[in-house]
């Protein structure tokens, strides 16, 4: 995925389109050091984004610690934007829930107006895709930050989805 998405980065009909510096940079959710690590290179971002990555229920508070982290510290308003696909009911209302209790704001776009109509074939899915943007509400940019690897019974490990 890295090495996709750094193609992309590279590629300067994108960055002229987006107008602003694109940086890839792989991150372990809910790791305290590891994200100190990641500020040392990148003190700040405006946007994360985030595809096919509410998988498994144990990484949902991970990745939501860090992306609060992240955009705790965005120059302006930061946003995540999440594509996903629902393969389980339990995750994904989970991954709502933690959303609302972390200060998260979420929005969803239909697919419709991200997608073409018919969809092309290499989109299609027997599963509903979904378009997701989260923001922090006001008043959630102080405070501390939590994280998986401050409570071992939380750690997570270098799982990716």
């Amino acid at each position: 995925v890295v090495s996709l998405l750094e193609r992309t980065a590279a590629n300067d009909e994108v960055t002229a389109t987006l107008g602003a510096p694109i940086t890839i940079v792989p991150l372990l959710w809910g790791d305290r050091e590891e994200f100190d690590d990641f500020l040392e290179a990148e003190p700040a971002c405006d946007v994360v984004v985030g595809a096919d990555v509410v998988c498994w229920p144990r990484l949902v508070v991970p990745l939501l610690q860090t992306v609060k982290a992240l955009l705790r510290r965005a120059p302006a308003d930061g946003a995540f934007y999440c594509g996903f696909v629902v393969r389980s009911e339990q995750t994904r209302d989970l991954f709502f829930a933690e959303a609302k209790k972390r200060g998260f704001d979420v929005i969803e776009t239909p697919p419709e107006a991200f997608l073409p109509d018919p969809p092309p074939a290499a989109v299609r899915s027997a599963l509903p895709l979904r378009l997701l943007e989260l923001r922090l509400r006001p008043g959630e940019k102080t405070g501390a930050d939590d994280w998986a690897s401050d409570a071992p019974d939380q750690a997570t490990g270098a799982i990716a989805c």
